[in-house]
């Protein structure tokens, strides 16, 4: 991946930065209020860590966008200051360097507000028009109603179940909620399938992307 862009608007509404410990607090204390829902489907909820731990894994996210190796960001409403997700786009595929794979979570006080749609759909901006994606992926539990509907609002082709993607839960996990369910169901966009997406043209131009060396 190229370097990341330095910041990322979304009308004059939400604004897209680098994740950074400069922003660990609003991030830690989000993370903490959204944990039930987060508990869910997420493993990394489960791990219990302060907020100087935090902050360093925050870093590490950075160095990481910093390097081209992923791209971190956290989404800020631009008028209030408040934290409302992360969005990441990573390496989708060790056979195509165009590949890319799309991740989020959405702040427990803002969710069914359609953040996960509008994180997702800026993802899709990010890596078609400014990554020069030419594959697009996005994975969720089949359990996971609420990233379904995402999923399907963003216009993503069904490819299949992937068995067993993700490692068993312990114990603590599941009776701490997370779900017994280990497979993935699989999605996909590719350039051909842009002129298709009946959003996409009209919210790209709502999309501002501010390079990194500007």
């Amino acid at each position: 991946m190229s370097l990341p862009p330095k910041i990322v608007l979304y009308k004059d509404w939400i604004e897209l930065r680098l994740l950074s410990p400069r922003d660990g607090p609003a991030i830690f204390e989000a993370v903490k209020e959204s944990l039930p829902s987060l508990k869910k489907f997420m493993h990394w909820a489960h791990y219990d860590i302060e907020l100087a731990k935090a902050c360093t894994v925050y870093a590490d996210f950075e160095a990481k966008s910093l390097k081209g190796e992923e791209a971190n960001f956290a989404g800020f409403n631009i008028t209030t200051g408040e934290f409302l997700f992360c969005a990441s786009l990573s390496s989708g595929s060790r056979l195509n360097p165009l590949a890319y794979e799309i991740g989020y979570w959405v702040a427990s006080k803002h969710q069914n507000q359609g953040m996960g749609t509008i994180a997702t759909k800026i993802l899709t901006v990010l890596a078609f028009r400014y990554y020069g994606a030419d594959r697009l992926s996005v994975g969720c539990n089949p359990e996971n109603t609420a990233s379904f509907k995402v999923i399907e609002k963003c216009g993503f082709h069904f490819e299949g179940l992937a068995r067993n993607f993700q490692s068993k839960p312990t114990q603590e996990m599941i009776e701490q909620g997370l779900s017994l369910n280990t497979d993935i169901s699989s999605f996909c966009l590719v350039p051909e399938d842009l002129s298709e997406l009946p959003w996409f043209e009209e919210f790209s131009r709502d999309v501002v992307i501010t390079p990194f060396y500007d």
